[in-house]
């Protein structure tokens, strides 16, 4: 759990974060470090300055390495309000990964995340009725799928859209990252007998993770403080960000 404190007033702004990180290992077992370093100057040269929480990490590279690269990019640059180095920054993060990092990134997050979640709900039926019945067909198995698809589809069509993505950015991604999908598909479920409908509404679900705002476990929290060099109160922006896909941050809010 990090710590991370902003006292504003008039005349400035103070910043503080611990420097605690835990790590587990695949036992569940954690171990707390008192080492990160979760403060940091996003410009050498004028009072702006970030804070980081949650996933220390943005597609596996440190936020430190980011920031410093960010830092060098941006040199001796001035903006006139902190709303507009936040926007450089984001800007940046949108163009710091190539697409297939990107690529990479929707495949981790649809199947290490959210498929496995639907394979293991779909796995752990299927026991329950072969430990009752001592056997399973596969035609149970495919009612199984139907049925944990079909909670899932009717869950997700539910939730808001994130309003970070444009109105065409679901048709992109459907057409930029099919056969990714398909492999994800293919990856997690293997050789699972889906019926026609429960697959077209399973990778509808794929889909529809990424643009809709339901939780994901992975998300960076990113807080901006300070001047923009016509301000004269200081500012603070925070945002939770989990990644890029397609050119723009994911569940960037």
């Amino acid at each position: 759990m990090t710590a991370e404190i902003a006292i504003m007033n008039k005349m400035g702004i103070a910043l503080a974060a611990d420097s605690a990180v835990t790590i587990a290992n695949r036992g569940d077992l954690k171990k707390i470090y008192n080492t990160a370093n979760k403060l940091f100057m996003l410009s050498r040269h004028h009072p702006v300055g970030i804070m980081i929480y949650g996933n220390s990490q943005l597609h596996h590279v440190p936020w430190e390495t980011i920031i410093k690269i960010y830092r060098k990019k941006l040199g001796k640059r001035v903006f006139k309000t902190l709303h507009q180095y936040t926007s450089d920054f984001t800007s940046f993060l949108c163009k710091f990964f190539s697409p297939s990092e990107q690529e990479n990134h929707f495949y981790l997050n649809v199947a290490g995340f959210f498929f496995n979640y639907i394979y293991s709900e779909i796995d752990e039926k299927i026991e329950k009725i072969t430990h009752e019945k001592g056997e399973i067909e596969q035609n149970e198995i495919t009612n199984v799928a139907k049925t944990v698809v079909d909670r899932h589809y009717e869950l997700i069509t539910s939730e808001d859209d994130l309003t970070c993505f444009p109105k065409n950015y679901l048709s992109k991604i459907k057409k930029i990252y099919k056969k990714t999908l398909d492999k994800v598909i293919d990856d997690v479920f293997e050789e699972l007998p889906f019926d026609q409908n429960t697959l077209s509404r399973l990778k509808e679900v794929g889909f529809l993770f990424c643009v809709k705002d339901v939780f994901v476990n992975s998300t960076s929290g990113v807080v901006i403080a300070g001047f923009g060099n016509d301000e004269i109160f200081p500012a603070l922006y925070s945002i939770s960000i989990d990644g890029v896909i397609n050119g723009y941050l994911f569940r960037f809010t």
